[in-house]
């Protein structure tokens, strides 16, 4: 009895293991292309994987496929020339025929492919004319002249040709509108016709999702640099493959998928402006962030001016005078010099200032992107770089200077207006100072 039984465990653990398999995600697969590599639809993969989520699909991660299919892989799909029923052919002109969007909430892109920008989003029931079918995409055309590609198993296509009626609204033309239009037909088809215009960059774009990636690169998995909360408002440097390349108000810079994000200005089809580069003294800001970077871990030393010890101000006095810029000695007077910069516009080589104690001016370091700075710490003990957001220095962040050539009448001038008094040598060191 006992051997029957242990038979027959056997025999339904073999039987499970032929009805299920598993496929790990590789680079660049989605939800379509996992599904057609086992020749099962997008709904079935979906069935067979209620618990994963599909717009955040990770490299490596385990999904289970349809039964058998995964131990026979799906046919190879037909030569390009080889002719397919209903007009269905690779890269061919189609006409007469009506597609009908079959699901809700569906991308309308400006090519045949996920990487191409979105047009619009289109609810079920939303019939175009189809005007040419490629790599399992049609290309098709509403009423209102909006041509876009949208996924073979997101329509149902027919030979019937489409009924005209009155024309809707036009579709937006910017990528992920909130706005979605019902059409309800399409216009005849036109001889010829023009190829679909790439998707407008935003200048600024808002963030979504809550906890969404930035990250180093427009891919999935490129490391995460951040993860931010959904309300966040950042600067558009660059768009690829559905990609956003921005900048946030501290600084930080990386790519958000456009899932994620929605316009929140005017759009350009021309390249946003690159920001303007910090003015350098004697060579560039990125030659004098080298020669900061130069002193880590260089001791702090109360009064210090050289690599023997320094104190914030004579670290940062060393380094703009290896660049041929004199400064005041002083944090305090440090800040009375050159050009204020608001904390959103601060630039590689800015120098950022502190109230670490008492109502004035305590503190003082060099700014070098990406919300970071460099500095003299006496609570550290050396010259270490830190994070504008670190609790302990977003709140005593007291403003920047942007500083050119300066000769040695600053100091006097600096002087005269704040009163010797008012500037001591140097500073005496802050125990409280992390």
């Amino acid at each position: 009895m006992k051997k029957l039984i242990t038979v027959a465990i056997a025999t339904f653990t073999l039987a499970m293991a032929a009805f299920a398999a598993t496929h790990t995600v590789g680079k660049g697969e989605n939800d379509y292309t996992i599904a057609k590599k086992y020749g099962i639809t997008v709904e079935q993969l979906h069935k067979l994987n209620p618990e994963v989520n599909w717009n955040r699909l990770q490299v490596g991660q385990k999904v289970t496929v349809s039964k058998a299919a995964a131990a026979k892989p799906a046919p190879k799909p037909a030569p390009k020339s080889t002719p397919k029923p209903k007009a269905q052919v690779v890269g061919m002109k189609v006409s007469g025929k009506t597609a009908k969007v079959a699901k809700s909430d569906v991308i309308l892109r400006n090519g045949p492919g996920t990487d191409f920008n979105r047009i619009a989003r289109l609810n079920k029931g939303q019939t175009a004319e189809v005007l040419e079918f490629k790599d399992n995409w049609y290309k098709i055309r509403f009423e209102s002249g909006t041509t876009g590609w949208i996924r073979r198993d997101m329509v149902s296509v027919t030979d019937s040709a489409p009924v005209a009626t009155a024309k809707p609204a036009a579709l937006p033309n910017t990528p992920d509108s909130n706005a979605r239009p019902t059409i309800t037909n399409v216009e005849p088809a036109k001889p010829a016709e023009e190829p679909a215009k790439p998707a407008a960059t935003p200048l600024k774009v808002e963030i979504t999702g809550d906890d969404v990636n930035v990250r180093k690169d427009c891919s999935t998995s490129a490391p995460k640099i951040v993860t931010v909360d959904k309300g966040r408002v950042a600067d558009v440097l660059l768009q690829k493959n559905g990609w956003y390349k921005v900048k946030f108000a501290h600084g930080t810079i990386g790519w958000v998928h456009g899932d994620f994000v929605r316009p929140t200005s005017p759009t350009a089809t021309d390249p946003v402006p690159k920001p303007k580069a910090a003015p350098a003294a004697s060579g560039s800001a990125a030659a004098l962030i080298s020669t900061a970077k130069d002193q880590m871990g260089v001791p702090y030393s109360w009064g210090g001016t050289s690599r023997g010890g320094f104190d914030c101000s004579g670290f940062v006095q060393y380094v703009f005078a290896k660049h041929g810029v004199n400064l005041p000695r002083t944090s305090i007077s440090q800040s009375q010099t050159g050009q204020k910069v608001a904390r959103e516009d601060l630039q590689p080589g800015d120098l950022i200032f502190f109230i670490t104690r008492g109502s004035r001016v305590s503190h003082v370091g060099i700014y070098i992107g990406n919300g970071q700075f460099i500095h003299a710490s006496s609570g550290g003990g050396q010259v270490r770089i830190d994070n504008l957001s670190k609790d302990y220095y977003n709140k005593r962040y007291a403003g920047a200077r942007r500083v050119g050539k300066f000769d040695s009448g600053v100091l006097d001038t600096a002087r005269k207006e704040l009163g010797q008094k008012a500037i001591p040598e140097y500073e005496g060191p802050n125990p409280d100072l992390p």
